[in-house]
This record gives structure tokens, sequence and C-alpha cells, in this order.
């Protein structure tokens, strides 16, 4: 199942629409009917690797990487448990001290350059916040 549909219902209407598209691509005379077959079979492919990202590959143990908007690679972890926050009822404390049970590597970048890594070393009890191992950071 890809977002809690079956996939055949999806499947063969979509292989039915596609097919009608290459019908009509075949008899133009910008692209051949096997350029466009290697086309729409490709881009198929592509959708069903991200589907299958999406609503699987994130639950088999496999790695994952993701990009997150913050000021620093530290405030990225709460940026992601924030959004986290939206579909769950978790306290922020709680979903922040789930993260420290993956190993978790931020990287920071400005300017297409890296200017920190930092590691997540742990969960501060008494604090109720994240400790962060600092790998990298640029210019020192």
């Amino acid at each position: 199942m890809a977002f809690g549909y079956a996939p055949l219902p999806i499947a063969i209407p979509g292989v039915m629409i596609f097919a009608i598209i290459l019908l009509k691509i075949g008899n133009s005379k910008k692209i051949k009917s096997d350029s466009a077959i290697a086309l729409i079979s490709s881009s198929a492919l592509a959708i069903g690797v991200v589907i299958t990202s999406l609503t699987t590959g994130l639950n088999t143990g496999a790695r994952f990487m993701g990009t997150i908007h913050s000021n620093d690679a530290a405030s990225s972890v709460t940026r992601l448990a924030q959004c986290a926050r939206y579909k769950s009822d978790y306290p922020m404390e709680t979903l922040e001290e789930m993260l420290t049970a993956v190993p978790f590597v931020l990287i920071h970048m400005e300017d297409f350059s890296v200017t920190e890594i930092v590691e997540i070393a742990g969960f501060d009890y008494q604090l109720q916040q994240l400790k962060f191992n600092k790998v990298y950071r640029k210019g020192r």
C-alpha cells in the first residue's frame, strides 16, 4: 500500500493514461516511440522509488538523508522535532530524546560550503535538552 491506497486501482488507470499518451507521442514527429517508452518508463521508475521511500523506506533501517532549513546544525534538530510535532502528540522534549536513538550527523551549509558538522551525543535529562559533539566548524 502506498499512502494508504491499494496499488491496483491506481496503477490500472495510470497505465491506461500513459498508453494513450504513448500513442499520441508515437504519432508525433518530434520524439520517436522508443524514446517515449524509455522516457515514461524511467519517470515511472523514479516516481515508484520516491513513493516507496516515502511510505516504507524510512522503516527499513536504511540510511536517510534530507534537508531542513535552520540557522545552524544544532537548531535543525529542534526544527525537525517541530515538524514531527505536527503529526504527533508527543512533547518536544520526548521527540528530541527519540532522536538520540539513531546515529545522527547534522551538516550545516551556507553559500554552497559546509560551515558546521555536529552529531547528537545524547540527552541531558536534568536540563531536558540534547547534547551535541561539534565535529567541525568553519574557521576554527
